[in-house]
């Protein structure tokens, strides 16, 4: 199913990781100056990128080893969190923003802990038909 993905330790995942840092920055970028209409501020642009990288080295780096499974479910997890983030960030009346980036970070999180049970049950099942 996750052919489309580079081998593990090819350094492919190094331009993934590239792409994948410009889409969540630009998504998170979107969402505080367009979505949310704040003012732009220079010191805030660069958290969002170290946020963005963080986000993005911890998927990569788990594809990089070999786990398909769990960049797929942290991926799946951001694209949930950054949909659900932009819709609640609309109506601004203070808590929404902040409730808005925690379900980022909570779905971002749940889809990497059903990557890390994903990829053990694949692991499981792999070492199951080794033994038979």
């Amino acid at each position: 199913m996750l052919r489309f993905l580079p081998p593990k330790r090819d350094t492919r995942w190094l331009w993934w990781g590239i792409a994948y840092l410009i889409v969540v920055w630009g998504c998170l970028v979107v969402n505080r100056y367009i979505v949310l209409d704040a003012s732009i501020s220079f010191i805030i642009v660069p958290r969002i990128l170290l946020l963005a990288g963080i986000i993005s080295a911890i998927a990569n780096l788990a594809g990089y080893l070999g786990a398909r499974w769990i960049w797929f479910g942290s991926t799946l997890g951001i694209a949930f969190g950054l949909t659900i983030m932009m819709i609640n960030s609309g109506q601004n009346t203070g808590w929404e923003d902040l409730i808005s980036f925690l379900s980022f970070l909570m779905l971002s999180g749940f889809g990497i802990g059903a990557g890390i049970i994903v990829e053990c049950l694949m692991a499981l099942i792999r070492l199951a038909r080794r033994r038979s």
